[in-house]
């Protein structure tokens, strides 16, 4: 079974080998079983910051969407987060805020 790792933290999937993240489920990461337990166990060992969902839930869901929507909301309210994390072809996912550099 393959899974994508949902970021609470960052509120985002992961990228592919867990390098940023993305609010795009098609260049989101996929990863093993095995793999996603290793990268739970490390991620979630002092208080759960990462959940895996399985590939095949993801395409019937619209979560994703809602999650999407909401982050956004969050952003205009005045929530921080870390554009650089979030940039996709020199535009910040969440703010729209342009790469300058």
């Amino acid at each position: 079974m393959t899974f994508l790792i949902w970021s609470i933290e960052h509120g985002g999937w992961w990228r592919p080998g867990g390098y940023g993240y993305t609010l795009n489920v098609a260049e989101a990461g996929r990863y093993a079983f095995p793999e996603t337990l290793t990268i739970l166990a490390r991620a979630n060992f002092v208080k759960v910051n990462e959940c895996a969902i399985p590939l095949e839930a993801v395409g019937r869901s619209p979560l994703p969407d809602r999650l999407i929507a909401v982050l956004r909301q969050e952003v205009r309210n005045g929530a921080g987060h870390d554009c650089e994390e979030w940039m996709e072809d020199g535009r910040c996912q969440l703010c729209d805020r342009e790469n300058e550099g």
